[in-house]
C-alpha cells in the first residue's frame, strides 16, 4: 500500500463539526429525519472518537431504515471510485453495550460504515462488547430499491470488547466488482459480483440497532444502550 494515494485521514484530536455531519433523511415534505439521539455524549480529542447512549430512544414504527441507526454521523466527502482501482477504507475500533436483554448482536453495535446511497449498498464493520461482525447489504429503501433487492448479510469474525481496539478494513475493487474486509490485517469476507455499480461512497460511524418491526411496531429500543470507540481513520486509493 505504499504507493496507494491517502485520499482522507481523520486522527480524531479535535472536533470538526464540517468534517462529520449528523446524518439525515429526507421526507418528501421539506423535513428530514435526523439519525440522532438528544442525550447522546459525543467526544473528539486526545486521538478518539467516542459516541455514547445510555439508553436509546430513536426509533421509528413504519421505515425500517430509519429505525435502525440510533445516532450516526457522515463524514461531509464522498470518495470516487475508479475502475480496476482499489479504494481502501480502515479505522481502529471497539464498543460496548449496556443494559442489553440478550447477547443478540441485533440489539445494538457499533459500526464502521462504508455506503452508497444511490445504488443502496453497504459494507460495514460492527463491533459489540463480545465481538467483530461484517455487514454486506443493499437497503430497502421505497421508490430506489424494491424488497426484492434488498438484503442483508452478517457474519461474525471473532472477538470484541470494551478495551479491544481492532483494525477494521474495507477494500472496493473497482466500481464494487469486489469488496473484501480485513481484520488486523487478515482477510476475513470477500464479495463478488455486486448486484449494482457502486460509483462514489461515504463512510460513517454510529450506534445502531437491526432489530425488524414488529406488527407495526418499533421493538428496537428496550431500555439498552452503548459506547463506540474509533481512531485513526484512513481512506486511500491506488
Amino acid at each position: 500500500m505504499s504507493s496507494a494515494q491517502l485520499l482522507f485521514e481523520d486522527d480524531f484530536t479535535s472536533y470538526d463539526d464540517v468534517t462529520w455531519d449528523i446524518a439525515r433523511a429526507p421526507l418528501g415534505d421539506g423535513t428530514f429525519w435526523e439519525w440522532a439521539e438528544p442525550r447522546a455524549e459525543v467526544r473528539v480529542a486526545g486521538g478518539e472518537f467516542s459516541l455514547k447512549v445510555e439508553k436509546y430512544t430513536r426509533m421509528n414504527d413504519v421505515i425500517q431504515i430509519f429505525d435502525n441507526p440510533k445516532h450516526l454521523f457522515l463524514a461531509d466527502r464522498r470518495f470516487k471510485l475508479k475502475q480496476g482501482v482499489i479504494t481502501r477504507f480502515s479505522i481502529n475500533m471497539s464498543a460496548d453495550r449496556f443494559n442489553s436483554k440478550t447477547d443478540d448482536w441485533r440489539e445494538g453495535f457499533a459500526s464502521f460504515n462504508v455506503l452508497d446511497f444511490n445504488s443502496a449498498m453497504v459494507f460495514d464493520w460492527i463491533a459489540t462488547d463480545r465481538e467483530f461482525l461484517s455487514i454486506y447489504e443493499r437497503l430497502f429503501v421505497p421508490g430506489q430499491t424494491t424488497t426484492n433487492e434488498a438484503f442483508t448479510e452478517v457474519k461474525p469474525h471473532g472477538r470484541g470488547g470494551p478495551e479491544m481496539f481492532r483494525r477494521a478494513e474495507i477494500e472496493i475493487f473497482g466500481l464494487g466488482e469486489s469488496v473484501r474486509w480485513l481484520l488486523d490485517g487478515e482477510e476475513v469476507r470477500r464479495e463478488d459480483g455486486i448486484p449494482a455499480n457502486v460509483d462514489e461512497v461515504q463512510v460513517g460511524l454510529g450506534l445502531i440497532t437491526l432489530t425488524p418491526i414488529e406488527n407495526g411496531r418499533s421493538v428496537s429500543c428496550q431500555g439498552q444502550g452503548g459506547l463506540g470507540r474509533w481512531r485513526e481513520l484512513r481512506v486511500t486509493q491506488g
